[in-house]
């Protein structure tokens, strides 16, 4: 309890008074300076909280010093499903062993808190310094997301283990490539492709989920000039002419300039399969896994998009676990589904407790950092069409 303490009034005001605000920047001039940012209802919460706990003004200063230069500003979370809410951890911040070490306490801090105050249902947060986005595509884009805080709390509840993933998940998937990095980018749809990358030798593209029209197969073909497999079991070729084998597929360099409609430069195929953790049928629908797809190809020969619905975190898992087929893409675009539970899923990941399941995707997530650079994400975009307030 002495340990949370400091915490509760530092760190995480919001379970003192508010439930689901995000941390804010504090002043280490003085203890003034914590005081002044709580509300009249707070400091009668903190005044009872040091009378029982029994702490000096100068704990104050000691915990708010190893945060370093303050706490992050809240931001919006990638999509509805995680029903989560992330801090924008700037790039500085993002690795910060203090605000590790500190985060089991939280919820003890919370606990105590709750004796002696009831808060509000709807905490009045002030709005931070809004950045100003650098792209303005409906894309992915590259660099550190641009994430405006809503007027208020847009949720109706604050679970700490799921703030704490949600901030997690912005870490894990924030850009540190520059511009100068990659020699510039190139933005598609889901896609931040480092040009860099995409000038070496590559034999392959693999394109998983196809809809009606898949742009990302297209661009692979017509501005990197790779052929490509396209596959999806779930589209009726009478809705996706490159599922059906009637785009025009392989019309030579330049062919599909100026066109509007679908239209292949290099060689297509598409297979009316989807992809799984295993090889099988499911819900009637044929399901055939990464590795065998790889199977025979080089190192960084293979450029590589998930849109599987579900499966891809149990198609991730089995890649990261597999280091000679790891070796063989050249980049990865994935699209991700934290609540969604498809299928075709493993068995013993259908069956875990929702906190558990998100833990590991988002562990899945963080690994996939390590080994890869991270070029763009959809957050800053998803962010703008949001609009919680």
């Amino acid at each position: 309890l002495r340990a949370a303490a400091p915490l509760l009034v530092a760190r995480e005001r919001a379970h003192a008074c508010e439930p689901g605000a995000m941390p804010r920047r504090l002043s280490k001039s003085s203890s003034f300076g914590l005081l002044a940012l709580l509300p009249k209802p707070c400091l009668v919460c903190l005044g009872l909280v040091i009378f029982l706990l029994g702490f000096a003004s100068e704990s104050f200063f000691n915990f708010s010093d190893s945060l370093g230069n303050g706490t992050t500003r809240p931001g919006l979370a990638d999509k509805a499903e995680l029903a989560l809410r992330a801090a924008a951890m700037p790039p500085e911040r993002a690795n910060v062993a203090p605000a590790r070490a500190v985060a089991g306490r939280l919820e003890m801090a919370a606990v105590v808190a709750a004796v002696v105050w009831t808060p509000p249902q709807e905490p009045d947060l002030p709005r931070p310094i809004a950045c100003k986005p650098k792209y303005t595509s409906k894309s992915s884009r590259p660099g550190v997301p641009c994430l405006p805080d809503a007027a208020k709390y847009p949720f109706a509840s604050s679970t700490p283990w799921r703030l704490e993933l949600g901030r997690r998940v912005l870490a894990a998937v924030t850009p540190a490539l520059s511009e100068g990095d990659c020699g510039g980018f190139e933005l598609l749809g889901e896609a931040t492709w480092c040009r860099r990358a995409m000038r070496q030798k590559v034999d392959l593209g693999l394109s998983y989920g196809i809809r009606e029209r898949d742009l990302w197969s297209e661009t692979m073909s017509n501005l990197f000039h790779v052929p490509t497999r396209l596959y999806d079991c779930a589209i009726s070729p009478s809705k996706s002419p490159p599922i059906a084998m009637t785009a025009p597929n392989g019309i030579g360099a330049g062919g599909c300039q100026g066109r509007a409609d679908h239209c292949y430069e290099e060689q297509y195929h598409s297979f009316r399969v989807c992809l799984g953790p295993q090889p099988g049928v499911v819900q009637g629908r044929p399901y055939e896994t990464l590795a065998s797809h790889l199977e025979g190809r080089g190192p960084l020969s293979v450029h590589l998009k998930l849109a599987s619905e579900g499966t891809e975190w149990s198609v991730l898992e089995e890649l990261l676990q597999n280091a000679p087929d790891f070796a063989k893409i050249r980049t990865l675009d994935v699209e991700v589904h934290f609540s969604e539970v498809a299928d075709a899923e493993l068995n013993d990941v259908r069956l875990l407790p929702e906190q558990s399941r998100l833990e590991k995707r988002v562990r899945i997530l963080e690994r996939l950092s390590e080994r890869l650079r991270v070029t763009g994400s959809t957050l800053e975009m998803s962010a703008e069409d949001q609009r919680p307030d």
